[in-house]
């Protein structure tokens, strides 16, 4: 069990494989009790990315996990969070009470099946979502299988309209992937201004954020 699945501990080996980093939270928390990873007004974990049952302080398991991956997909897809805010306060509470945005909303190319698998990763309910990682990635693989043998396949990216998005069949023409790499500079830019301007006036918990 994870507990602190999210973007800034995924990274992209050059060999194409996704790596998880940072296993400084499971160690802590596999001490904290025996009987489950929770202690009582503790919250272990990055507030965007937390299941409500690790909002509640109730004990987790692997399910815990499938949420997490669950709203990184969603940021994935539609580049917005699953449950956004302006404080910890204000996450917790859509985290507990709201579902997010579709994602066909924010993204009206997304394949329904893809909304369809993150819909079920970030139930409320642990019974109600995927209850290993590895049904989950069975459910991805089928459908990447699917999609990657359609020739007409497209690219979405952010205000660009369907029509304009390059396809899958022209892979050879890397101007695609050069808008998107400049898209999320430009947005890793902004993220980190924000955060100096957050420390700047020592609102440690939005820069945290």
């Amino acid at each position: 069990i994870r507990l602190d699945v999210k973007p800034g501990n995924i990274m992209l080996a050059e060999d194409g494989s996704v790596k998880f980093l940072d296993f400084g939270l499971p160690r802590w928390a596999a001490d904290v009790s025996s009987a489950g990873l929770t202690q009582a007004g503790t919250l272990m974990g990055s507030p965007h990315y937390m299941s409500p049952e690790q909002v509640s302080a109730q004990v987790v398991d692997q399910r815990s996990d499938v949420f997490a991956v669950g709203a990184v997909l969603y940021e994935l897809f539609t580049y917005q969070k699953a449950f956004p805010g302006d404080s910890t306060a204000a996450i917790l509470h859509r985290i507990l009470y709201t579902h997010p945005t579709p994602a066909r909303a924010l993204c009206p190319d997304l394949d329904p099946e893809l909304e369809s698998i993150v819909n079920r990763t970030v139930q409320k309910a642990p019974d109600n979502r995927y209850q290993t990682l590895q049904d989950l990635l069975q459910d991805l693989s089928r459908i990447r299988g699917r999609l990657t043998a359609v020739d007409d396949l497209t690219v979405w990216q952010p205000g660009v309209p369907a029509a304009e998005a390059p396809s899958a069949k022209d892979t050879t023409d890397l101007a695609g992937l050069d808008l998107i790499a400049s898209q999320r500079a430009e947005q890793i830019q902004q993220y980190l201004k924000e955060a100096v301007d957050h420390f700047e006036r020592d609102a440690l918990e939005e820069a945290s954020a």
